[in-house]
């Protein structure tokens, strides 16, 4: 698992599942990801093994969530939660 981070956006990758945990073939991957400050969340629908959570706040921490969905089985359960924060907002003095 990747995640990597700049002031509006947090990049977020993962390995496929592995075969023997699998209830059939992966037709999807569901992201659901917190903002604890604003106490907001939003959930995104994925076919790759990663994503940009594009449109952040800054310097906000971000709890995010990852599940497999099969469209004959339903969702998987979601992973533990990684956290990762925005970064600051930085102004050079001339």
């Amino acid at each position: 698992m990747t995640i990597e981070s700049n002031v509006t956006f947090i990049y977020f990758s993962w390995d496929e599942v592995n075969c023997s945990q699998r209830n059939g073939d992966i037709d999807s991957y569901v992201i659901t990801y917190e903002d604890l400050q604003r106490n907001s969340t939003t959930n995104r629908i994925v076919q790759e093994l990663e994503v940009v959570l594009d449109g952040l706040m800054p310097s906000t921490i971000y709890r995010i969530f990852l599940a497999a969905f099969n469209r004959n089985t339903g969702m998987g359960p979601f992973n533990n939660f990684s956290e990762k924060t925005t970064d600051f907002i930085t102004t050079e003095s001339e």
